[in-house]
C-alpha cells in the first residue's frame, strides 16, 4: 500500500507540472493543472478505495 501510493501521487503530479512547464506558462499552466489534477484524483480515487477496503480484509 506504501509504495501503491507513493507511485500514484508521484505520478500524477509529476507529469502534470513537467508538462505543463515543459510546454510553457500559458499552455503549460492549462495543461499542467489538467493532466496533473486529473491524473492525480484519479490516483486518489484508487488509493482511497483502497484503503476503505483494508479495514475488512484485517477483521476477522
Amino acid at each position: 500500500v506504501g509504495v501503491g501510493v507513493g507511485v500514484g501521487v508521484g505520478v500524477g503530479v509529476g507529469v502534470g507540472v513537467g508538462v505543463g512547464v515543459g510546454v510553457g506558462v500559458g499552455v503549460g499552466v492549462g495543461v499542467g493543472v489538467g493532466v496533473g489534477v486529473g491524473v492525480g484524483v484519479t490516483h486518489w480515487i484508487e488509493v482511497i478505495s483502497l484503503l476503505l477496503q483494508l479495514p475488512g480484509k484485517f477483521v476477522p
